[in-house]
C-alpha cells in the first residue's frame, strides 16, 4: 500500500513510462500500474542488486521522469545513481525497507542521506523491521505529503472542503 500511494501522490501521467529494477518483488511493478504507469525493466549492477550507473543509459533511452529504486538485501544503491538522478530531476520512489540500518553512513557522506523523494518502508513479517503486517511512507515534499495523506483519510482533503466529516 505505502508504493501505490507513493506512485498515486506524484504526478503522474496516465501511461507514463516509470523505471523499475529487474530484480525485484512483483508489488514494485504492480503498484506502477496500480497508479496509472507502465513499468520500464531496467538492468540492475551486479555488484548491489539494484539500480546503478547501468541503467542511466536506459533512463536517458526511455525519457523516464520517474524511478522506482529497491534497495536489496541491506546492499545501497551507487551514490552515482542517485546523483545522476537529482541533476536531471528524476523523481525516486524508494523501497528501503532491506537498508533499514544499511550502510547509512555512505548515503550521509555521497547524497546528503536522503535517496528518495518519497520512500517505503514494509513492516511484513520477515523484513528487517517488523510488525507483523503494515508498512509507511516517509517524505519531506510538501506536494506529496499532502496527496499521500489524502489516503490516509480515505480521501476526504479538508483543505479542499473546509470539514472532514458532513
Amino acid at each position: 500500500d505505502a508504493l501505490i500511494t507513493a506512485f498515486k501522490s506524484l504526478p503522474i501521467e496516465e501511461g507514463e513510462k516509470i523505471g523499475v529494477p529487474s530484480l525485484t518483488w512483483v508489488a514494485t511493478a504492480s503498484a506502477i500500474i496500480h497508479a496509472g504507469g507502465v513499468p520500464v525493466f531496467l538492468d540492475v549492477d551486479p555488484g548491489c542488486f539494484t539500480l546503478g550507473t547501468k541503467a542511466i543509459e536506459q533512463i536517458e533511452k526511455y525519457k523516464l521522469k520517474t524511478v522506482a529504486l529497491v534497495q536489496l538485501f541491506g546492499e545501497m544503491v551507487d551514490p552515482k545513481f542517485i546523483n545522476y538522478c537529482r541533476l536531471n530531476a528524476i523523481k525516486i520512489v524508494e523501497d528501503a525497507t532491506h537498508v533499514l540500518g544499511g550502510a547509512s553512513s555512505l548515503m550521509d557522506e555521497y547524497v546528503g542521506g536522503k535517496v528518495g523523494d518519497v520512500s517505503c518502508f514494509s513492516f511484513q513479517s520477515t523484513k528487517t523491521v517488523s510488525a507483523g503486517q503494515g508498512g509507511a511512507l516517509v517524505t519531506d515534499d510538501e506536494e506529496i505529503y499532502s496527496r499521500a495523506s489524502v489516503f490516509s483519510r480515505h480521501g476526504i482533503d479538508k483543505a479542499s472542503t473546509g470539514k472532514y466529516y458532513w
